[in-house]
């Protein structure tokens, strides 16, 4: 319904939560370059190269995930 992202479950569970790092948009993430790009599951945002997570998930994912090719 339109305007529902400012009641419960809307913007702010998903975009600041309601703490640092319990963001739903956070958790998708780390869990995505932890469990699916690195295959570590404590794999650390803190240390990470944005450029070299960027690629490596690029190298791994682009040719299902990205919407750059039509066909």
């Amino acid at each position: 319904m339109p305007g529902a992202e400012e009641g419960e479950g809307g913007w702010d569970l998903w975009i600041t939560g309601n703490e640092p790092g319990k963001a739903l948009l956070f958790a998708f993430g780390n869990g995505f370059f932890g469990n699916m790009v690195y295959e570590q599951a404590d794999w650390d945002y803190k240390k990470a190269k944005l450029d070299e997570a960027v690629a490596t998930a690029d190298q791994k994912f682009a040719a299902v995930l990205n919407s750059s090719d039509p066909t």
